[in-house]
Protein backbone atom coordinates (compact mmCIF):
# COMPACT_ATOMS: atom_id res chain seq x y z
CA UNK A 1 0.00 0.00 0.00
CA UNK A 2 2.75 2.26 0.44
CA UNK A 3 4.18 1.70 -2.96
CA UNK A 4 3.74 4.29 -6.06
CA UNK A 5 1.87 3.40 -9.02
CA UNK A 6 3.42 3.04 -11.91
CA UNK A 7 2.56 4.94 -14.68
CA UNK A 8 -0.38 4.10 -16.99
CA UNK A 9 0.83 2.73 -20.87
CA UNK A 10 -0.13 5.39 -23.41
CA UNK A 11 -2.97 4.08 -25.72
CA UNK A 12 -1.78 2.47 -29.24
CA UNK A 13 -2.30 4.73 -32.28
CA UNK A 14 -5.53 4.62 -34.66
CA UNK A 15 -4.59 3.62 -37.86
CA UNK A 16 -7.48 4.07 -40.30
CA UNK A 17 -7.58 0.67 -42.43
CA UNK A 18 -6.57 0.59 -46.18
CA UNK A 19 -9.86 1.51 -48.53
CA UNK A 20 -11.05 -1.03 -50.39
CA UNK A 21 -11.22 0.73 -53.63
CA UNK A 22 -9.76 3.41 -54.86
CA UNK A 23 -11.74 6.79 -54.73
CA UNK A 24 -13.48 6.55 -58.24
CA UNK A 25 -13.54 10.05 -60.26
CA UNK A 26 -16.53 12.04 -60.66
CA UNK A 27 -16.99 11.71 -64.18
CA UNK A 28 -17.50 8.35 -63.13
CA UNK A 29 -19.83 8.91 -60.56
CA UNK A 30 -22.05 10.88 -62.56
CA UNK A 31 -21.89 8.56 -65.66
CA UNK A 32 -23.37 5.49 -63.11
CA UNK A 33 -25.81 7.66 -61.10
CA UNK A 34 -27.36 8.54 -64.53
CA UNK A 35 -27.57 5.14 -65.76
CA UNK A 36 -29.65 4.26 -62.62
CA UNK A 37 -31.88 6.88 -63.22
CA UNK A 38 -32.51 5.78 -66.52
CA UNK A 39 -33.11 2.09 -65.37
CA UNK A 40 -35.74 3.82 -63.06
CA UNK A 41 -37.26 5.16 -65.68
CA UNK A 42 -37.72 2.16 -67.74
CA UNK A 43 -38.68 0.63 -64.62
CA UNK A 44 -41.76 3.09 -63.69
CA UNK A 45 -42.69 2.72 -67.08
CA UNK A 46 -42.83 -0.79 -67.67
CA UNK A 47 -45.35 -1.28 -64.40
CA UNK A 48 -47.34 0.97 -65.91
CA UNK A 49 -47.45 -0.51 -69.31
CA UNK A 50 -48.62 -3.82 -67.17
CA UNK A 51 -51.37 -1.75 -64.92
CA UNK A 52 -52.99 -0.28 -67.94
CA UNK A 53 -52.70 -3.89 -69.69
CA UNK A 54 -54.06 -6.17 -67.21
CA UNK A 55 -56.73 -3.00 -66.70
CA UNK A 56 -58.22 -3.31 -70.50
CA UNK A 57 -57.99 -6.80 -69.95
CA UNK A 58 -61.40 -8.19 -69.53
CA UNK A 59 -61.44 -10.30 -66.07
CA UNK A 60 -61.43 -14.16 -66.14
CA UNK A 61 -64.47 -16.44 -66.55
CA UNK A 62 -65.55 -18.23 -62.78
CA UNK A 63 -64.41 -21.43 -62.58
CA UNK A 64 -66.20 -23.95 -63.46
CA UNK A 65 -68.79 -26.07 -61.01
CA UNK A 66 -67.71 -29.29 -59.90
CA UNK A 67 -68.75 -32.14 -61.71
CA UNK A 68 -71.96 -34.17 -59.81
CA UNK A 69 -71.27 -36.41 -57.55
CA UNK A 70 -72.17 -40.15 -58.53
CA UNK A 71 -75.76 -40.99 -58.02
CA UNK A 72 -76.36 -44.01 -55.63
CA UNK A 73 -78.38 -46.64 -56.98
CA UNK A 74 -79.47 -49.95 -54.59
CA UNK A 75 -78.65 -52.91 -56.15
CA UNK A 76 -81.71 -54.91 -57.41
CA UNK A 77 -83.85 -56.87 -54.99
CA UNK A 78 -83.02 -60.50 -54.73
CA UNK A 79 -86.27 -62.42 -56.38
CA UNK A 80 -88.72 -63.78 -54.53
CA UNK A 81 -88.70 -67.85 -54.05
CA UNK A 82 -92.55 -69.29 -53.81
CA UNK A 83 -92.68 -72.68 -52.40
CA UNK A 84 -94.38 -75.48 -55.03
CA UNK A 85 -95.14 -78.91 -53.64
CA UNK A 86 -93.68 -81.90 -55.00
CA UNK A 87 -96.11 -83.63 -57.09
CA UNK A 88 -97.17 -86.44 -55.16
CA UNK A 89 -96.56 -90.05 -55.76
CA UNK A 90 -98.87 -93.17 -55.77
CA UNK A 91 -99.59 -94.43 -52.43
CA UNK A 92 -98.60 -91.51 -50.56
CA UNK A 93 -102.07 -90.06 -48.67
CA UNK A 94 -103.24 -86.97 -50.08
CA UNK A 95 -104.11 -85.26 -46.80
CA UNK A 96 -107.34 -85.18 -47.45
CA UNK A 97 -108.86 -86.63 -44.61
CA UNK A 98 -107.21 -89.96 -45.06
CA UNK A 99 -103.97 -90.72 -43.24
CA UNK A 100 -103.15 -89.48 -40.06
CA UNK A 101 -104.19 -85.95 -38.86
CA UNK A 102 -101.23 -82.90 -39.44
CA UNK A 103 -99.31 -82.61 -36.52
CA UNK A 104 -98.31 -78.39 -35.35
CA UNK A 105 -95.37 -77.67 -36.56
CA UNK A 106 -92.81 -77.45 -33.45
CA UNK A 107 -91.44 -74.02 -33.12
CA UNK A 108 -87.92 -73.03 -33.97
CA UNK A 109 -85.53 -73.44 -31.46
CA UNK A 110 -81.89 -72.15 -31.68
CA UNK A 111 -79.41 -75.26 -31.48
CA UNK A 112 -77.06 -76.00 -28.73
CA UNK A 113 -72.70 -76.12 -29.29
CA UNK A 114 -73.91 -80.12 -28.39
CA UNK A 115 -76.43 -80.82 -30.83
CA UNK A 116 -74.32 -78.73 -33.98
CA UNK A 117 -71.63 -81.29 -32.58
CA UNK A 118 -73.23 -84.01 -33.31
CA UNK A 119 -75.46 -83.26 -36.46
CA UNK A 120 -71.64 -82.09 -37.93
CA UNK A 121 -70.01 -85.82 -36.51
CA UNK A 122 -73.26 -87.91 -37.96
CA UNK A 123 -72.91 -85.77 -41.51
CA UNK A 124 -69.49 -86.98 -41.48
CA UNK A 125 -70.38 -90.46 -40.79
CA UNK A 126 -72.54 -90.52 -43.97
CA UNK A 127 -71.47 -92.46 -46.78
CA UNK A 128 -70.11 -90.79 -49.91
CA UNK A 129 -73.58 -91.99 -51.95
CA UNK A 130 -75.51 -90.16 -49.32
CA UNK A 131 -73.65 -87.13 -48.66
CA UNK A 132 -75.30 -85.63 -52.16
CA UNK A 133 -78.83 -86.02 -50.74
CA UNK A 134 -77.78 -84.02 -47.84
CA UNK A 135 -75.96 -81.19 -49.31
CA UNK A 136 -77.96 -80.89 -52.70
CA UNK A 137 -80.97 -77.96 -52.74
CA UNK A 138 -84.53 -79.13 -52.39
CA UNK A 139 -85.90 -79.79 -56.20
CA UNK A 140 -89.19 -78.25 -55.54
CA UNK A 141 -87.88 -75.08 -54.48
CA UNK A 142 -88.91 -72.82 -57.67
CA UNK A 143 -87.83 -69.33 -58.29
CA UNK A 144 -90.14 -67.18 -59.70
CA UNK A 145 -91.28 -63.94 -59.22
CA UNK A 146 -94.44 -63.33 -57.33
CA UNK A 147 -96.55 -60.41 -59.94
Amino acid sequence: YGYPMPPAAPPPPVVAPPPLLPPAPKSYMRETIQELTDSMKYVREEIQRLRKEAAERPPPPPPLPPPPLPVYEPPPLPEVVEYIPPPRQRGQPSGRGRGRPPTAPEPEKEMTFEEKRSLSLNINNLPPESLGKVASPLPYLVARRIA
